[in-house]
């Protein structure tokens, strides 16, 4: 492949992976609204694992290599 077809791939692989995070970030909205059922203790794991979801694409090996939080 020419380096225009591997940036290409790269591209559209990191957008399939933004793509899937966004999906699993607003599965959990509902964890940090203020009537929400949790302890602020499950609230903060929430939090936390909502953050390392948006720090995904700072993994090294990002976008062909990704290792996802697990959810509280």
């Amino acid at each position: 492949k020419t380096q225009e077809e591997l940036d290409a791939d790269t591209n559209a692989k990191a957008a399939a992976v933004r793509a899937e995070r966004n999906s699993r970030i607003a599965a959990c909205d509902w964890t940090q609204l203020d009537d929400s059922p949790l302890t602020s203790t499950k609230k903060q794991e929430w939090a936390a694992y909502r953050q390392a979801l948006r720090d995904i694409t700072a993994q090294e090996g990002f976008p062909h290599q990704v290792e996802w939080p697990e959810a509280p």
